[in-house]
């Protein structure tokens, strides 16, 4: 979105090929949305397999969470797990993530908790329809001393909404959908 305007981008006609580089997921679903809209598609892969790159080890959708120094890569990251989460709502699970705050950490807890405030008040700001992850009041909590008792060093933690994915699905459907 931020990168650039739909009024920058050039559409070819219909009779071109579009050529997409990368056989990931980003690569996959772009491929598979130009095709439905009626372009022919080629995809170019590097690897002799599709899904071998960043995208075999993609376990988790960001909800900007490890960006707690940038407030819009934060967004950005979410604005996209939405639209992954609205084209593809079989590919998560139901897991949170947790991220502690070391001791000795660059971010303070307190920081931290400011950061998902700001970022919890961003998700809230959405429309009803963009809220996937759930509820505002229930995008993050605050991790209390007994979750935190397995581990030392710690100065405290949030869990979150960020759910893994189910990359083995995602996979399959695309190459499915693909053929």
């Amino acid at each position: 979105n931020s990168l650039m305007n739909n009024s920058e981008i050039a559409f070819p006609h219909l009779d071109e090929t579009v050529a997409v580089i990368g056989s990931g997921i980003a690569g996959c679903l772009t491929a598979n949305v130009l095709s439905s809209s009626g372009y022919n598609v080629s995809i170019f892969e590097s690897s002799e397999e599709m899904f071998s790159g960043a995208s075999s080890g993609a376990l988790q959708a960001h909800l900007g969470g490890l960006y707690s120094g940038s407030i819009q890569t934060a967004q950005e990251c979410l604005t996209s797990a939405i639209e992954l989460k609205k084209s593809m709502p079989y590919a998560f699970n139901g897991q949170n993530a947790q991220f502690l705050v070391a001791d000795q950490s660059e971010i303070s807890m307190e920081d931290y908790t400011n950061f998902y405030n700001q970022h919890t008040d961003y998700y809230a700001s959405l429309p009803i329809d963009d809220q996937v992850f759930g509820p505002p009041e229930s995008f993050y909590s605050v991790l209390d001393a007994h979750e935190l008792s397995f581990v030392k060093n710690v100065e405290g933690g949030i869990s979150t909404h960020e759910p893994g994915l189910n990359i083995n699905l995602i996979r399959s459907v695309l190459l499915n959908e693909l053929d």
